[in-house]
C-alpha cells in the first residue's frame, strides 16, 4: 500500500509496470499531423478560456474562434518537435506527451537557465483530459 500525501490517497498496486504495459497494449509513436492539430486546438481553447477568466471578459463566438486560432498556431509550433503518443490499444485510449524546452539568460548574472515542462493529455472516448501532475483521476 502506497500513501500519496499530496492527495491524502492510499494506492494499491494492481499491475506492475510491465503488467500495465501489456494489459493496456502500450506502444510509443510520433503523433500524426491531425493529432497534433487536435491537441493544439484543445490547449488553445483552454488557454483562451483561462485568459477570459483572468481578464474578466466575455468573448463572442467569433472573437473566441479568432483568439483560439491564433493561440493554436503558436502552440502547434511549440509542441510539434518533441511530442509523442502512447497508444493504449487494448483500452482504446491515447496519452499525448508534449514537452516544452526553453533557455533563458539572467538579466543581472547573465547565467543560463534551462527550463522544461512535460504535459500529459489523455484521449479516451473521443474526449481529452489533462492528466499532467495527477496520480488519480476519473475517466
Amino acid at each position: 500500500m502506497e500513501f500519496h500525501e499530496e492527495e491524502g490517497e492510499l494506492g494499491e498496486t494492481i499491475l506492475n509496470h510491465l503488467e500495465a504495459q501489456q494489459y493496456a497494449g502500450a506502444k510509443w509513436r510520433k503523433p500524426t499531423a491531425e493529432e497534433l492539430e487536435e491537441v493544439a486546438q484543445y490547449y488553445a481553447e483552454d488557454a483562451v478560456k483561462g485568459d477570459m477568466i483572468l481578464d474578466q471578459e466575455d468573448k463572442d463566438e467569433t472573437e473566441f474562434f479568432i483568439a483560439a486560432s491564433r493561440e493554436k498556431e503558436i502552440i502547434l509550433n511549440e509542441i510539434s518537435p518533441l511530442a509523442m503518443v502512447m497508444d493504449l490499444v487494448n483500452i482504446e485510449a491515447k496519452i499525448f506527451y508534449t514537452f516544452n524546452f526553453g533557455i533563458h539568460v539572467g538579466t543581472i548574472s547573465h547565467t543560463l537557465s534551462f527550463e522544461d515542462g512535460l504535459c500529459k493529455l489523455l484521449k479516451y472516448n473521443g474526449r481529452f483530459k489533462d492528466v499532467s501532475g495527477l496520480d488519480y483521476f476519473d475517466l
